[in-house]
């Protein structure tokens, strides 16, 4: 069960950014594409980058912040139930959180048109 402090917390978050992006750990080719996001891409956004570990060269216009272990499991568990409000995106290539780097990986997409579609 979800602390209600997270849940305040997220649902907070929620209101207060465009987009809230969570990036588990060990999602490295992720962070990279990340990173490599174009400036222009993030006009007019507010967004919110949720991550265990370090994301290098992280494009401005995107806030940080640190979780825990802890929180990041219950924020894998919460995603499901958030995923609704299109604000909250989990930036994962684990099958078990959506379909849409399966495109990248295929060559149907980009890497940037997915962070796109992902953003919009």
């Amino acid at each position: 069960m979800e602390s209600k402090e997270l849940i305040q917390s997220l649902q907070d978050m929620l209101s207060s950014y465009d987009k809230i992006l969570f990036l588990p750990r060990g999602e490295t080719k992720m962070a990279e594409i990340l990173g490599g996001c174009p400036q222009e891409r993030l006009q007019d956004k507010k967004l919110l980058l949720l991550s265990q570990e370090d994301v290098p060269d992280l494009p401005d216009g995107i806030e940080r912040h640190q979780v825990d272990e802890e929180s990041a499991a219950s924020l894998k568990r919460l995603y499901h139930t958030y995923e609704f409000s299109n604000k909250f995106r989990m930036l994962s290539a684990s099958d078990n959180f959506g379909t849409i780097w399966n495109y990248v990986e295929t060559g149907v997409l980009t890497a940037e048109e997915a962070l796109a579609a992902l953003l919009d």
